[in-house]
Formats: C-alpha cells, sequence, structure tokens
C-alpha cells in the first residue's frame, strides 16, 4: 500500500497460485445468530462475507470455499447451464433491479423501506462451483458512494452492533446491503489489515442519494473499535489521527522521503493524509 507516492511502476511480475475452482454457498439467515458466532464463522472459511440491509432481521451470507481437484479439471465449470442461469440472476436481479429501486428511492425517500424489503427478498439461495475467477468477480454497474473501515476481527461483531443499534436510533437507510467481510493480515505499513486478522465493514449509497451524516456517524463508530479507513473510500481523517493507527507510520514516510526527497508525486490530498 503505497498510495501512488513512492514511485512510477513500469513493471510488474505477479506470483500465482495454481489454478482451482471455487464451490459458493449463499443463503439468508437470522442476523443475530450470525453477529454471535462472527469470529468463529469468520476464521472457519476460505472466504466469507455477508450483506445486512438496515432494517432486516436476517443477512444473506457468502461463504466461498475452494476445490482442490486434478489440473485437467480446472478450468471446467461443474455446470454450464447453471452458469448461464447465475449471470441472468447477477444481471437481472441482483444489478438491474438494484438500479432502478435506486433510482425510485432518490426521487420517493419515504419508499426505501418497502423498497429495500424488495431488494433483500430478491437475492435467493443458491450453490454453485466454478473456476475461481468467475466466482470472486461481480458486476458492478450501479454507481455508488462508499466507506469502509478495517477493524481487528475480534471487534467486527461489536462494531456491527453499534452500527445495528444507530440505524434503529436514527433511522438511516441505505440503497445497498451492508457488507461485513474478513481478510488476513497483510504486511505493507499502511495496508488496512497490517499485522492483525481483519474484518471490514462497508457502508455503500446510491450516487444521488445522501449519505453524509449516516458516513460520518458510522466512522465514529468504527474509530472505536480500532477500525482504519480503506484508502479508496469516503473518510474524514488526517495525518493527525492516522499516524497512531499504524505502527510503522514513520518508517513510510522515511521510505517516501528516499524515494522522492522532492515531493514530486505528492498532491494536496496526500500532503493532508500524510502530513508532508
Amino acid at each position: 500500500m503505497h498510495l501512488g507516492v513512492l514511485g512510477v511502476i513500469v513493471s510488474v511480475t505477479i506470483q500465482c497460485v495454481s489454478a482451482f475452482r471455487l464451490h459458493c454457498a449463499e443463503f439468508r439467515e437470522p442476523l443475530a445468530r450470525l453477529v454471535d458466532s462472527l469470529p468463529e464463522r469468520m476464521s472457519g472459511a476460505d472466504h466469507f462475507e455477508f450483506f445486512w440491509m438496515p432494517g432486516r432481521h436476517t443477512a444473506h451470507t457468502r461463504i466461498l470455499s475452494r476445490l482442490h481437484r486434478l489440473p485437467d479439471t480446472y478450468t471446467r465449470p461443474a455446470s454450464p447451464f447453471s452458469r448461464v442461469l447465475r449471470r441472468a440472476d447477477d444481471a437481472v436481479l441482483r444489478t438491474s433491479l438494484t438500479s432502478g429501486l435506486g433510482r425510485l428511492a432518490s426521487v420517493a425517500p419515504k419508499t426505501v423501506p418497502g423498497l429495500n424489503k424488495l431488494e433483500s427478498m430478491s437475492k435467493s439461495s443458491r450453490r454453485y462451483t466454478d473456476v475461481s475467477y468467475r466466482v470472486f468477480t461481480a458486476p458492478r454497474a450501479v454507481r455508488f458512494v462508499s466507506t469502509e473501515y478495517a477493524m481487528p476481527l475480534e471487534n467486527t461483531a461489536a462494531a456491527f452492533r453499534d452500527l445495528e443499534a444507530l440505524v434503529d436510533r436514527k433511522g438511516y437507510t441505505l440503497s445497498f446491503p451492508v457488507l461485513v467481510r474478513c481478510s488476513p493480515p497483510e504486511q505493507g505499513y499502511l495496508s488496512p489489515p497490517a499485522d492483525r486478522y481483519t474484518g471490514w465493514i462497508s457502508l455503500r449509497q446510491y450516487g444521488k442519494r445522501p449519505y453524509e451524516e449516516f458516513f460520518r456517524d458510522a466512522e465514529q463508530i468504527f474509530l472505536e473499535h480500532g477500525g482504519r479507513p480503506h484508502w479508496g473510500s469516503i473518510h474524514t481523517q488526517t495525518a493527525e489521527t492516522l499516524k497512531p493507527m499504524y505502527p510503522h507510520w514513520d518508517d513510510f514516510l522515511k521510505v517516501r522521503s528516499e524515494l522522492d526527497p522532492n515531493g514530486l508525486l505528492l498532491n494536496d490530498h496526500t500532503r493532508s493524509l500524510l502530513g508532508v
């Protein structure tokens, strides 16, 4: 994680793993039970995430399991026909419907709770297996704004409960479900998951709907639970508040100064973030 201030990339060497297939299981379950077992659920799966629409008492869980097969099976899906049906489901129910409901909510805010219920019901349970990149990737055709924070894995459930209480107290609404996911530790000096197992909470709002107040209130919750902002999402942090979050903050600034002593790669935004 270098924020574009350490140099210009002219070549990339990619270290790859052997090709593999993924099994995806998506289903709905009670929210309270899921949050109670969140650390165990996150640590017990290859890839785990869930989606929650504010105001609902259920969540849509997505679990990805890596399958190890002989090399000649890596490139074959379990069912070509099921792939066509899944792509149609993604395009119609999970993209076009979300876009249409978002537009309607932007002109008729009072309809949001009912629209969210309809959007939530559109995500049916399903199981399928395919080559990894076809399972990992998902279309993002609907424009939205987002804030996302990375918390220590053990703090994620408590942060989510505080977020849920905030929604109940102030009646905030979103056009997209809240996304909760996890990731392993990383080594980058300014990587949000640096040196810790991490739970992420992402808030997304349809581009034409208000978001500032909700994002600001949610940010305070995330900070109280040791959160670090995703560098590519909306946040209000500056160098003064970011420095205590990263043990290697000064090490990064030293490397930056050595590689770009004249600040050629800095701009107003990165100067504010780094305090240089």
